[in-house]
């Protein structure tokens, strides 16, 4: 149900609601859900993600941003978002995270810098800036069959799809938004207070 019919859920809810706005972006907006994740490091087969960017690669496609949702519905009490800072994804990360401040009621806890990983690592791979969207408390049934809809929250998921949505339309709109590929965060100061005592300073 987490793993991963929450993001699942996330891209179907984001499709309805673009859909029942009557957006229309400057930018193609493509959806796309991938299967067998966890067979992406086998070396017998290749998983839905790793299969679509070996596509887009030999096409040549100008794909400028992949966001992905991954576990978004399991949550104990702390709302926080968990937003990925893939090396050289900078203004995915840096929007999806003023989206999420600016939008929704959730703490932002944003992850460590690294390269990309589960289905954003083939696509980051071949170059295409990503940002990972995930819950911040380990889901106890993770990868078993006590991973169940009653563990959901479904507040919590809606919070979650809200900085999905925001970002897409953002990233659909704007079409000189790779102009800066380093949008200033809005969730950051010029300057700092260390230790901070301050919220929000």
């Amino acid at each position: 149900a987490d793993d991963n019919a929450s993001g699942i859920a996330a891209l179907f809810e984001t499709a309805r609601v673009i859909n029942e706005i009557n957006y229309q972006p400057k930018r193609t907006i493509e959806f796309v859900a991938f299967a067998a994740e966890e067979m992406m490091y086998s070396l017998s087969c290749l998983s839905g993600s790793e299969y679509y960017a070996q596509q887009c690669d030999s096409l040549s496609r100008n794909i400028i941003c992949m966001i992905n949702n991954d576990m978004i519905g399991y949550n104990e009490g702390e709302w926080e978002i968990g937003i990925s800072q893939f090396s050289g994804s900078c203004f995915a990360t840096n929007l999806a995270a003023s989206i999420a401040i600016e939008y929704t009621d959730l703490e932002l806890d944003l992850f460590e810098e690294s390269d990309g990983f589960a289905d954003c690592e083939p696509l980051w791979n071949i170059g295409i800036p990503s940002v990972y969207i995930m819950e911040t408390e380990f889901n106890p049934g993770y990868h078993s069959i006590a991973d169940t809809i009653g563990a959901m929250d479904f507040s919590y998921c809606a919070e979650m799809i809200k900085t999905t949505i925001g970002s897409i339309i953002a990233v659909s709109n704007e079409v000189n938004i790779l102009d800066s590929p380093n949008i200033k965060p809005a969730y950051l100061s010029d300057n700092f207070v260390y230790p901070n005592p301050f919220i929000d300073k």
